[in-house]
């Protein structure tokens, strides 16, 4: 009899989970509750605004990283130009003060401290 694993979810974890334990000999099923799979990795709607996931946006991929290896074993990284930015967004104020979401912990806390 074939081992069994049934999954709730189908974002980036869930689908994940679902790869390896396919890789390690199990059967696998996934449920998700919404009609297509990626979870946050997708982009939705909320009123008249579309909020993009970022599918192609998955931090600390590029070659020589652990999750790097993750991805590449996952299968989501082949053929993909992979760009890791120190810096994942920059929000402009009204006023013109500037906002940088860096993916350093102390960065983003200088630019927070003075943005405040």
């Amino acid at each position: 009899m074939a081992k069994k694993v049934v999954i709730i979810g189908a974002g980036i974890a869930g689908l994940s989970a679902g790869c390896y334990a396919c890789m390690n000999g199990y059967d696998v099923e996934i449920h998700e509750a919404h009609s297509q799979p990626g979870g946050l990795c997708t982009s939705w709607r909320r009123g008249d605004s579309v909020i993009d996931g970022w599918i192609h946006w998955l931090t600390h991929s590029r070659p020589g990283t652990g999750y790097y290896r993750v991805w590449e074993e996952l299968g989501a990284v082949q053929g993909r130009k992979i760009f890791d930015r120190d810096v994942l967004s920059i929000v402009v104020a009204r006023d013109g003060r500037t906002l940088h979401f860096c993916i350093d912990i102390d960065r983003l806390e200088q630019h927070l401290r003075i943005w405040n």
